[in-house]
């Protein structure tokens, strides 16, 4: 078995279905023909990829995860709905991870909606056989320290194993995120996201990215010297593998604003160009959905995360 197996799992609704799109997309486009499960928070997700049935993706309502975790109903008049998205990572993995038989040992990976990648992860699968759990720490910049409130880690990506580590963190992580997951910095948590700061010294064999390309934003761009060659962008020398489009808010299906930290994006054209390029798809995966299900247009949360 390849220590690279893996199985990436994510969730959104309606607001989010074009990035999620993208994101699927995106993968394929740079030859990841991996298993995708996607957890659909709505109607519309769910009409979606019954109208167009995507290769290798499997679909799961939100009502079937409710039934399957009472605990996790119980809470969801008790939290505001980005809270209640914020706490499903942590419930889906452990849905997910309860469904795979321990014989089995390969990687259940989150992924964000509005990742979207560039070149393959395989790398950074092969470099870290022997890890447990990846996490991608967010490496601020030194104007940017203030930010650590929200947590070391970026939620954005993680990968667990599917052995019995991987398991007893996909178990604390839910018990955690479903006693207190709230969009405020309270008592050392925020989120579901601070919870994996204390991961590198809870479980063995995790590992932080802290030099893989993957899950860059306007958090960390900062920290990295910044080329383009052609339609790739390469950071330090790297190719870039996947950014997280956080802070990208719709306006319409055709009109996207920055709302975190804009300097760092528009003070940099090369990084500037990916964004426009980034959105070019967000159009194209607009004009899919309308043929399919008559998709008005895209209106969104605000910041996820």
């Amino acid at each position: 078995m390849s220590h690279s197996r893996r199985a990436y799992f994510t969730y959104f609704d309606s607001r989010y279905l074009l990035r999620g799109l993208a994101m699927i997309a995106s993968l394929r486009e740079v030859g990841d023909r991996s298993p995708v499960i996607v957890v659909a928070l709505d109607q519309d997700v769910e009409q979606f990829f019954q109208a167009v049935p995507s290769d290798a993706v499997t679909v799961i309502p939100l009502r079937e995860l409710e039934c399957a975790d009472i605990e996790l109903f119980k809470i969801k008049l008790k939290r505001s709905i980005v809270e209640y998205y914020f706490t499903l990572t942590s419930v889906i993995a452990n849905f997910l991870m309860s469904s795979i038989s321990e014989s089995n040992n390969y990687w259940l990976c989150y992924l964000d909606a509005d990742m979207f990648f560039k070149s393959s992860p395989d790398r950074v699968f092969f470099e870290h056989s022997n890890a447990n759990i990846l996490i991608t720490p967010h490496n601020f910049p030194p104007n940017l320290s203030h930010l650590m409130e929200y947590g070391r880690f970026n939620v954005g990506f993680i990968a667990w194993r599917t052995n019995p580590i991987g398991r007893r963190c996909v178990s604390d992580y839910r018990e955690r995120c479903l006693d207190w997951c709230f969009d405020r910095v309270e008592d050392g948590k925020f989120a579901d996201q601070k919870y994996l700061d204390a991961w590198p010294e809870n479980f063995d064999g995790v590992v932080e990215l802290r030099d893989a390309p993957i899950n860059v934003s306007y958090w960390n761009i900062g920290s990295y010297t910044v080329s383009l060659d052609g339609d790739q962008l390469f950071l330090n020398g790297e190719k870039l593998i996947a950014w997280h489009f956080s802070g990208l808010v719709t306006i319409d299906h055709w009109n996207y604003k920055l709302t975190h930290c804009t300097d760092e994006i528009t003070s940099r054209p090369t990084v500037l160009y990916f964004y426009v390029r980034y959105i070019d798809n967000l159009r194209k995966m607009f004009k899919v959905a309308s043929e399919k299900i008559g998709f008005p247009f895209e209106t969104s949360l605000g910041r996820i995360r």
